[in-house]
């Protein structure tokens, strides 16, 4: 039987260090309402993690990427 690895996400989401509490939250939101589980570095990086590495780890797991551009 296969394990289902609960680290496994539908999107990564890359953001702007700026867009975090803005625009990428609003879109992390939106998609985690409508069921889409997101990796979003707010909620996925913890404290004193090592960033870049996290940021593959969170790669490496998730199906799609979404990068989202803002002005």
């Amino acid at each position: 039987m296969d394990r289902v690895d609960p680290d496994l996400r539908h999107i990564f989401l890359c953001h702007a260090w700026d867009d975090r509490q803005g625009a990428a939250k609003e879109l992390n939101d939106l998609l985690v309402t409508r069921g889409v589980s997101v990796w979003f570095s707010e909620n996925d990086i913890g404290l004193g993690e090592p960033f870049l590495r996290a940021i593959d780890k969170g790669l490496v797991k998730s199906r799609i990427g979404i990068v989202l551009v803002t002005p």
